[in-house]
């Protein structure tokens, strides 16, 4: 079976694809860039914002490395969506609070839940990012400021969909990115890196749409092997 992967994977990650799934031909081809803005455009734009800011939030591996860029010294309260986010943060020496299901729903309740004081938050993002996080917080009524430090555009390709049986998309906005340039042919199974990613699948009215038990290509490919 052909797999396309909507995005450039690690040296790491192809050797084990190879080395486990000889059964599967893997294929490549991202469908967005992201670019991390400079330290001078944070200063500028965020840094005095920043300084009245008690607790951090992380929803993104970008918004992490950019932010290790800055060499920002991280407070003591620091929020992370998933495993993915926190295990980015602890490179950096700092532990994260995650929420037990990673999506930014289960993040903003426990961000309610723990943050009972309200103290004031920085939610570092990119200009895509999700509206479920920054509603709930504002509906709870907890004072954030939205720091936008890396940017998303999307990569207009025209892929021979023909040849594959099986999508990978990794990101909501690899979705939105796809769908700008081709429909989404029926024959072909879509498997979704997680919950917000298989939702953006669904506006599309996909036939056969699977979803990763846990956000990563490990969890991917368990739902791959059962198509065969």
């Amino acid at each position: 079976m052909n797999i396309l992967i909507t995005k450039t994977l690690t040296k790491q990650q192809k050797d084990w694809l190879s080395a486990s799934f000889n059964e599967f031909n893997f294929s490549e081809e991202a469908l967005i860039n992201s670019y991390q803005h400079s330290y001078e455009h944070f200063v500028n734009n965020y840094i005095d914002k920043l300084a009245t800011c008690k607790q951090w939030i992380f929803t993104s591996r970008n918004a992490v490395k950019a932010v290790a860029n800055y060499q920002l010294e991280f407070p003591k309260t620091v929020y992370a969506v998933g495993s993915k986010t926190a295990a980015a943060l602890q490179e950096l020496s700092c532990e994260a609070i995650t929420p037990l299901i990673e999506n930014a729903k289960a993040l903003a309740s426990t961000i309610i839940e723990k943050n009972t004081s309200k103290e004031k938050m920085a939610f570092f993002c990119g200009n895509m990012r999700r509206n479920e996080l920054p509603e709930a917080l504002n509906k709870a009524g907890i004072p954030f400021e939205e720091l936008l430090v890396y940017s998303t555009t999307s990569l207009s390709k025209k892929i021979n969909t023909s040849a594959y049986d099986i999508l990978f998309c990794l990101s909501p906005s690899a979705v939105e990115s796809f769908a700008s340039s081709h429909t989404f042919p029926s024959h072909i199974h879509y498997i979704a890196i997680g919950p917000t990613t298989a939702q953006a699948l669904q506006k599309h009215k996909i036939k056969h749409l699977h979803t990763a038990k846990k956000p990563n290509i490990e969890k991917m490919m368990d739902e791959a092997v059962k198509l065969k």
